[in-house]
C-alpha cells in the first residue's frame, strides 16, 4: 500500500465485509422440480453479471436463505486459468438479487463501505496486479483462498468521498453504456442494410462461371504443412495470415506467425496482393477478409484459401456476399454429417450467388463501407471513454486526485 492519504485509512477486505464462500456442487444438486437458480463463474464478469445462461441446483430452504444474494452484494471469482481474470468482481443488482452462488465464488456483504467504491477498487489494475503477485501457481489454475481475501488491503476514504468517487465512475460507466448501445443499434442497421443490398433479385450464377470471365482471377489453397514448417517462423519478418488472424472482416497481424523475406520469396505464389480475399479453410468458415494495400506481400498461410477475384469483381462486395447467409447456408449443407467441414476450392467455386453488375457491386460495397466506418468511429469513441475511465480510477482510487476537498469529514 502507498503512504497514507490525508483522511483515508488503511483497512482490509475482511474488516470491511462479511465474506462467504458459495454453495458446493455435486451429484446431489442435480436440479429437480423447484430447483433454485444459481450464479456460476461464467456469470460473474468484471463489473457486471451476465444472466444469459443461468443454471439451477437443488437446495434446501435453509441453504436458499444462507446463499441467496442481496442487492449491492459483491461476487468475486475465486479461481481462473487466466491470471488477469482471478478476482474479477461484479455487483448484484435487482435482476440478480435472490440468486444463489456456487463455491468458486466469494460473496462480500459490506459492513459500511460503499459497495460501488469497493467494486471499483477490486476491479482496478492495482488489485489485478496484487492478485497476480499473490496467486502464483504451478498447476495452471490461479486461486484465491479465504485467508488471502480477508487480508487483502483496501483504502477507506471518508464516506462522502466514497460516494463521490462512485458517482464519478458511475457517470463514466453510463457514457460507455450509451456508446455501446449506439454500437448495437448501428450494427443492427448495418445487418439490415447488408441483407437488403446483397439479397436482391439479381441473376444467380456459380462463382466459378463469373471468375472465368474475370481476367486475373485466381483461387488456390495456402501452402501445405510440408511447404511451411513452424520451426521456420521468426520474431520479425513477413506475416503469414492464418485463420486466427482474421476477425471482424479484417486481418490482424498482432499475433501472426512470420517468416524471413527470403523464405517468403520461395513461396511467391502464395504472396498476397491488395484486393485479394483470404478465407479460413477450417473452423469458423465465415472468416474472410480483403487484403489492404498495406498488407500486400504478406503470405496466405496454411489453413486459408486465397481468392483473387480479378478485374470484373469487386473484392469488398464478394467478401460481404461470402459472409452472407446465402453462401453460408450452402457451405453448411455440405457439412451435414461432418464433425468439421473444410472449405476447399471445389466448394468455394460451386457457390451460387446473386450477381449484380460491377457498377452495382461498387455501389453496394461503398454503402456497406460507409456503415462500417460509422461503427468503427463509435467503437473508437467507446475505447477512448474506457481509457478515460481507467485513468479516472487510477487517480481517484489512489487519492492522486481528490474528488472532494481534503477537509471533508467522514
Amino acid at each position: 500500500m502507498r503512504e497514507p492519504i490525508p483522511m483515508w485509512r488503511h483497512s482490509s477486505i475482511g474488516q470491511e465485509f462479511d465474506i462467504k464462500a458459495g454453495i458446493t456442487l455435486g451429484p446431489h444438486r442435480a436440479p429437480r422440480a423447484g430447483a433454485a437458480p444459481y450464479l456460476r463463474v461464467a456469470n460473474v464478469q468484471r463489473g457486471y453479471i451476465n444472466l444469459s445462461d443461468v443454471s439451477h441446483l437443488q437446495a434446501s430452504k435453509s441453504e436458499i436463505v444462507q446463499y441467496a444474494t442481496q442487492i449491492d452484494d459483491l461476487l468475486i471469482v475465486e479461481g481462473h486459468a487466466n491470471p488477469r481474470e482471478i478476482g474479477r468482481c461484479s455487483i448484484v443488482g435487482p435482476s440478480s438479487a435472490g440468486l444463489l452462488f456456487q463455491n468458486h465464488l466469494f460473496r462480500l456483504r459490506s459492513k459500511s463501505l460503499h459497495p460501488k467504491f469497493a467494486l471499483a477498487w477490486l476491479n482496478s489494475e492495482i488489485t489485478k496486479a496484487y492478485w497476480r503477485r499473490m496467486c502464483a501457481t504451478s498447476s495452471g489454475l490461479y486461486t484465491i483462498n479465504s485467508r488471502q481475501l480477508n487480508a487483502m488491503p483496501i483504502p477507506v476514504p471518508p464516506r462522502r468521498e466514497q460516494f463521490r468517487i462512485a458517482e464519478i465512475l458511475d457517470s463514466a460507466d453510463a457514457s460507455i453504456s450509451t456508446t455501446e448501445r449506439l454500437i448495437e443499434n448501428q450494427t443492427a442497421t448495418f445487418e439490415a442494410v447488408h441483407n437488403d443490398l446483397l439479397a436482391r433479385g439479381f441473376e444467380v450464377d456459380q462463382l466459378a462461371n463469373r471468375l472465368a470471365l474475370s481476367p486475373g482471377a485466381v483461387v488456390q489453397t495456402g501452402p501445405f504443412g510440408s511447404q511451411l514448417h513452424a520451426h521456420e517462423y521468426v520474431r520479425h519478418g513477413v506475416p503469414v495470415v492464418m485463420p486466427q488472424d482474421i476477425a471482424g472482416g479484417r486481418i490482424d497481424d498482432s499475433g501472426a506467425a512470420r517468416v524471413t523475406e527470403a523464405r517468403a520469396s520461395m513461396l511467391s505464389r502464395h504472396r498476397l496482393r491488395a484486393g485479394d480475399v483470404v478465407l479460413a479453410r477450417r473452423g469458423d468458415l465465415t472468416k474472410c477478409a480483403v487484403v489492404s494495400p498495406g498488407q500486400q506481400g504478406w503470405l496466405c498461410g496454411t489453413g486459408c484459401l486465397l481468392l483473387r477475384p480479378g478485374v470484373a469483381v469487386n473484392s469488398d462486395w464478394l467478401a460481404a456476399m461470402y459472409r452472407h447467409d446465402i453462401c453460408q447456408r450452402q457451405i453448411a449443407a455440405v457439412a451435414v454429417g461432418s464433425t468439421m467441414v473444410n472449405l476447399n476450392t471445389g466448394i468455394l467455386l460451386s457457390l451460387k450467388i446473386p450477381w449484380p453488375s460491377r457498377q452495382e457491386q461498387d455501389r453496394i460495397a461503398d454503402a456497406l463501407r460507409t456503415h462500417e466506418q460509422s461503427i468503427d468511429r463509435t467503437r473508437c469513441e467507446r475505447d477512448k471513454l474506457r481509457h478515460l475511465k481507467q485513468g479516472l480510477m487510477e487517480d481517484l482510487l489512489t487519492g492522486r486526485v481528490r474528488s472532494v476537498g481534503e477537509d471533508v469529514a467522514s
